[in-house]
């Protein structure tokens, strides 16, 4: 159970993001971006990027290892992360910067320790972005419930355990057009029925339903709707000569 606020504007929770919880406190993003990363089972907090730089520093009174990179290209953006080893050397910050911009996004990561395992997992996430001094975006996520006792089904994890209707496409990470997309059918994924193929069968259906059957021609439109409102009409014109007629015949009397 997470529960998302966002701290520069109004929010009443009426929307709704599928995220990867393993990506919280690892992807460098607001909340309704972590639904457009891909999944993977290992998340590089660096974002791919080797480091150009390391030391120790101090972080709120605890000392911390900074990794920093640097990426080379149109935009150079440069990310620094902090990692506590009290932590499980865990990031607990994460802080990006472009070169030649006033633009800087930063993510700060509180943790919780699982007593049990001896692990620790994000507890809350608080994201801000900046641009020319000014902040633009500042949300936090907290994570209010986290059950890792209760037993989950392998199969719960799989595509079979999400209950997908039939013929409902998948997008798979591997795959960049939508229409390529496979579908679920009979219980399995057909990747030789994409979602490209069901939407050209029903284009064609709609199609011959279209062919079979054909509009009505104008000329051949009944018109009996046309004749009893001309009926109708003529029937109140006559009824309002008919009371005009009477109210004069009174005037004259």
């Amino acid at each position: 159970m997470v529960n998302f606020i966002r701290i520069d504007a109004a929010f009443d929770g009426s929307d709704e993001w599928r995220i990867d919880w393993r990506g919280l406190g690892l992807l460098q993003d607001a909340l309704d971006g972590y639904a457009k990363k891909p999944y993977s089972d290992t998340i590089d907090v660096l974002g791919q990027r080797a480091a150009t730089a390391a030391e120790v520093k101090a972080l709120n009174g605890f000392p911390c290892l900074t990794l920093t990179s640097a990426a080379k290209g149109e935009v150079r953006l440069t990310r620094t992360c902090w990692f506590r080893p009290d932590l499980g050397m865990n990031p607990v910050v994460i802080e990006d910067a472009v070169e030649g911009v006033d633009f800087k996004q930063r993510s700060e990561i509180d943790y919780r320790k699982l007593d049990k395992l001896g692990l620790w997992f994000p507890s809350s996430v608080h994201y801000t972005r900046t641009q020319n001094g000014e902040t633009i975006l500042d949300e936090k996520l907290s994570v209010l419930l986290a059950d890792f006792d209760t037993p989950v089904p392998d199969e719960t994890f799989t595509l079979a355990g999400l209950s997908l209707d039939n013929s409902q496409p998948v997008a798979l990470p591997e795959i960049t057009l939508s229409k390529d997309y496979p579908t679920w059918r009979g219980g399995k994924l057909d990747r030789t029925y994409t979602a490209g193929k069901m939407a050209l069968e029903a284009h064609e259906f709609r199609a011959a339903q279209s062919d079979a059957n054909p509009p009505v021609p104008d000329r051949l439109a009944p018109r009996w709707p046309y004749y009893v409102g001309a009926s109708i009409l003529a029937v109140a014109g006559l009824a309002l000569v008919a009371a005009a007629r009477k109210s004069r015949r009174r005037s004259a009397s």
